[in-house]
């Protein structure tokens, strides 16, 4: 029993290394994280206050508005504490996705395009609330009928982003905006060919992606028809049901 206690002892040792190691890589990431944040808003706020004019005759902020919520997120960034849960913060905190959403409304290339490069950052890093989301992918909807090379590419790649990650919404509402832009991308014949291909590569990716994520709850839901019969309210997840209806051999979804 002594022998046994000991390794035991030695077993429960050694995970709470491996815990408090797991816990350590998390904060270093995130530190990482929040570092690469705080740059991309500090040259945000610097290209916002770029001087604009001929031969540098005329001098003043380009986008007051931006420069103001770019320096207005750095210190909120600052202030925030740097942990395995500094995703989870941020993404309560609309001051830190503000400047991103108005660089894409200036209608300056150069800022659209960090715009978007940014917020894929933050979704990538489950930095966005879900509630945010609608308002994102509005944006990248809007800045794909932009006819430059970049910006639409960016909104490519933000819209798989978002596919990719744990908070992707399940509404087609939701899915549905994403999914045509990316095929009037693909069908666009003023668009480039590099943006033709990357749409084309995005549908085949995002189609399976949705059908990879509505597969298990239309087997759930089959199994439980097929187990109850017709009429009946299946929960499929916590909070929320979806009523079946349909007789003989087919499923019928209301």
């Amino acid at each position: 029993q002594g022998t046994r206690g000991r390794q035991g002892r030695a077993r429960q040792g050694r995970a709470r290394e491996g815990d408090r190691a797991g816990h350590e890589a998390r904060d270093e990431i995130m530190a990482h994280f929040m570092q690469v944040l705080e740059n991309d808003l500090r040259l945000l706020s610097a290209e916002a206050r770029r001087n604009d004019g001929f031969g540098g005759f005329f001098t003043g902020a380009s986008y007051p508005d931006l420069k103001e919520a770019a320096e207005r997120a750095i210190l909120k960034v600052r202030s925030l504490p740097v942990n395995s849960e500094a995703s989870q913060t941020i993404a309560g905190v609309e001051e830190v996705l503000r400047p991103f959403v108005l660089a894409c409304e200036t209608r300056n290339i150069h800022l659209a395009v960090m715009g978007l490069s940014c917020i894929q950052k933050l979704i990538a890093n489950a930095a966005v609330a879900p509630h945010h989301l609608p308002a994102v992918v509005g944006t990248l909807v809007q800045q794909a009928e932009v006819l430059d090379e970049a910006t639409q590419l960016k909104c490519l790649q933000g819209v798989l982003t978002i596919l990719q990650s744990d908070q992707c919404p399940e509404e087609e509402a939701a899915v549905s905006p994403m999914l045509s832009m990316c095929f009037r991308l693909l069908s666009s014949t003023r668009g480039t060919d590099s943006v033709r291909t990357t749409a084309a590569a995005t549908v085949r990716q995002a189609v399976a992606i949705v059908f990879a994520r509505v597969s298990p709850s239309l087997a759930a839901m089959r199994r439980a028809y097929l187990k109850t019969g017709p009429g009946a309210v299946v929960s499929l997840e916590a909070g929320s049901s979806q009523p079946i209806t349909g007789g003989g051999g087919g499923l019928l979804l209301d």
